[in-house]
Parts: C-alpha cells; sequence; structure tokens
C-alpha cells in the first residue's frame, strides 16, 4: 500500500473546504497537485471519495466521508508520535493545538503566541476558538492539547492551573446616558435591555450575578459572542465582559464602553486546563510555562491576580 501523509492533508484540506481551489490555497499549492493526490488515493484504495459536479465543486461520498474519519485519526496519530520523539530528544518542536474561549481568543492569542514563537521558533500552532464546554469536550477527545478557559466545571481528570481573576465589568453603547458613569449597579442598569451570551456555562454564571442581587434582567437579545459587541455599541442593551478591550470600537466604527460592576461578585479564574498526559509533552508544557509567566494582571486590562477580590464600591 502506497500513499502519503502529505496526500491525507490535502484530502482533508479539500474536505474541509469543499473545493479544491480553496484547498490548494489553505495548503499554499497548487490545485493541480491536489487533484493529483485524491486521484491517487482514489485509486489506491479503490473508492470514490468526491462526487464531481460540473462548475459546482465537491461533494463528499458516503466511502469519503468514512475515509476522512480514518485519514484524520492517522494525522493525529503521526503528530503524536512527531511530538513523542521530540520529547525523547528533548526538543521543544512541533504542533500545539491550542484551544481558546472565543470571547477572550482575540483580545490574547495572537500577542500570546507571537512572544512565545520568537523563544521557541520550530514550533506550529493550531487555533480552536471555542465556546467553554466545546473546549473541554476538545481535551478528552485529543483535539486539542491544551486551552486558555475559565474555572467553570471543570471535570475532575482536566489539570486547571489559575493564572488571573476577571470581574465582571459592564459593557454599553457609548452613546447610552449610562456610559458616563465610572460604576454601574444592577439597579442602574433595571429598564435596560441585558445581551445574553447564549452559551453555558458563561449564561449560568451572567445569571449568577443577578441572582445575588436577587433581581431579573431584561433579557430581549440572546447572541453568540462573535456578534454581541456591535449590539450593544448600537444599543440594543448592555452585557457583561471579563476582558476590558483596550480599543472600545468596533469594524463598523461603532464605539461601546466597559465601566465596573458595583458590588462584590466572584470574578472568573481564568487559567490553562489540560489532561494529565498532555503535560508530559515538552512543547505544551513550555507553552503552559510560558502563560504562567506572561498572563497576569498587569498584562490583562482589568484582571486581578487570582484570589483577590471582586468588590467595586
Amino acid at each position: 500500500m502506497h500513499f502519503t501523509f502529505r496526500q491525507l492533508e490535502y484530502f482533508v484540506a479539500v474536505a474541509a473546504t469543499g473545493t479544491v481551489a480553496g484547498a490548494a490555497e489553505r495548503m499554499n499549492i497548487s490545485a493541480p497537485s491536489i487533484s493529483v493526490a485524491i486521484t491517487q488515493l482514489e485509486k489506491e484504495f479503490m473508492v470514490k471519495l468526491f462526487a464531481r459536479h460540473h462548475a459546482k465543486g465537491l461533494t463528499m461520498t458516503e466511502e469519503g466521508e468514512r475515509f476522512l474519519i480514518e485519514a484524520q485519526t492517522i494525522l493525529k496519530q503521526a503528530n503524536s508520535l512527531d511530538n513523542a520523539t521530540r520529547f525523547m530528544s528533548e526538543e521543544v518542536g512541533g504542533t500545539i493545538e491550542l484551544g481558546c474561549l472565543s470571547t477572550i481568543a482575540p483580545i490574547i492569542v495572537p500577542k500570546l503566541c507571537k512572544g512565545f514563537l520568537k523563544h521557541y521558533p520550530d514550533i506550529k500552532f493550531t487555533f480552536h476558538d471555542a465556546p467553554h464546554a466545546e473546549l473541554i469536550n476538545k481535551l478528552h477527545l485529543a483535539d486539542i492539547g491544551i486551552a486558555l478557559t475559565f474555572c467553570l466545571k471543570i471535570p475532575k481528570d482536566i489539570i486547571f492551573a489559575p493564572l488571573v481573576a476577571l470581574p465582571p465589568y459592564v459593557m454599553i453603547s457609548a452613546n447610552n446616558p449610562l456610559a458616563q458613569k465610572e460604576s454601574l449597579s444592577l439597579n442602574d442598569l433595571k429598564d435596560t435591555s441585558f445581551i445574553q451570551i447564549g452559551t453555558s456555562p458563561m449564561k449560568e454564571y451572567a445569571m449568577s450575578i443577578f441572582h445575588k442581587e436577587k433581581t431579573k434582567p431584561k433579557v430581549l437579545y440572546k447572541s453568540p459572542h462573535s456578534s454581541i459587541q456591535t449590539y450593544v455599541a448600537h444599543d440594543y442593551g448592555y452585557t457583561f465582559t471579563y476582558i476590558r478591550p483596550k480599543l472600545e470600537q468596533n469594524l463598523d466604527g461603532s464605539r461601546l464602553v466597559t465601566i465596573p460592576l458595583k458590588g462584590t461578585f466572584d470574578p472568573l479564574i481564568m487559567g490553562t486546563a489540560m489532561v494529565n498526559k498532555q503535560f508530559q509533552n515538552p512543547a505544551i508544557k513550555a507553552f503552559h510555562d510560558y502563560c504562567c509567566q506572561h498572563i497576569s494582571e498587569k498584562s490583562i486590562p482589568g484582571a486581578l491576580a487570582p484570589g483577590a477580590s471582586g468588590l467595586v464600591n
């Protein structure tokens, strides 16, 4: 049997993008090379992986879908073997499958990883931005090796290392009259609609803030985090955030502000999460150590040291 890992990577890229052209762009290779690799795989395994549609791209066959699962497994095992051999030779290299909460990834991950790569240029990253529950599932499935997330419903088999405490802030439109205040209470916001992040357990944490004050929000809108700031900036309502963005402006030019929430609320604890065996991987251990050194109350706007109080007067 003759096939290469590169052919499998090209096949997975076509499956992900749905077109040869898209796979070629992703893999930085010519489209004919992708087509030849797919044809060779189909010939070697005597299967039809894709149904070709003129001017409509490709559709994966049932055989192709089964083949995709096996191909992804083989590539994952090959990467694990590569990391393991680097570990035996004490070389820090390979690929880090990094997961991060969608709510904090844009603010933390790019700068953090850029700094890390200056020390370990042989490392490559694959980024996985996802909600908290999905990150935990990906850790269990070994789809990611380490995650930056919150200490919320962490299973016993996951190692969580706290890095910073993040108290809640109110995010509100710069055009709202309340935006002029230095701090806001839930009572100040009682007549303003609350825009709720629709994913658990972040949703439960936000609601616990209202429960503690024995009040209920006017939940008129629910939104994924990817668009929630735009709705806030256009004054549909307010939401909670746990990291103060340095630039309080959206891509469309609309502006918002983040204001401390009055009261005593338990801050969210952000840290690294991984399964025990991954900590033996030298690349992941090096990245974990780098996070411990560079993620702190000094590097993240509005953050506190772990164990600090979230009291705002």
